[in-house]
């Protein structure tokens, strides 16, 4: 359905598409990222600070061959234009040492038959980062 005013809708839309954007939406379900506050200014450093957080707390190992990867990541890797191997290696620069290896471990072979997509979680909870949290709105005089 064309929206009416399409032209004054533009000057919000991105010229390119922006992947990162992936762990920045929540719409309030467990498999979401964390809830932010984002500033122009910082705002790239501030995505990929939540891709990092996002995916330190979302991936996982099970019996030391399956690769365990949140289906944000499914979408980022569509927007990023991403393989399979791609995609894991981006995910592992965002992992500790000791994560980062394990997963490394996992994909060296076959990728794609060591990977395991977790089902979505629809149930509803927003997640605060910390700064949030901390965060007070200025007052209004």
């Amino acid at each position: 359905m064309k929206a009416k005013g399409g032209e004054e809708l533009r000057a919000y839309a991105l010229e390119k598409p922006e992947p990162l954007v992936c762990f920045a939406l929540c719409s309030g379900s467990s498999s979401d990222p964390a809830v932010r506050v984002y500033t122009a200014k910082n705002v790239y450093q501030e995505l990929e600070v939540a891709k990092e957080e996002y995916l330190q707390a979302s991936i996982g190992i099970r019996k030391e061959n399956k690769i365990l990867l949140p289906r944000v990541l499914e979408g980022f890797s569509r927007e990023a234009s991403l393989s399979l191997s791609k995609l894991v290696d981006v995910a592992c620069q965002s992992l500790p040492e000791a994560q980062r290896n394990a997963v490394r471990k996992c994909s060296q072979n076959k990728p794609h038959k060591s990977i395991e997509w977790l089902p979505y979680n629809f149930s509803f909870r927003y997640i605060f980062s910390r700064e949030l949290a901390r965060w007070t709105p200025p007052l209004i005089p």
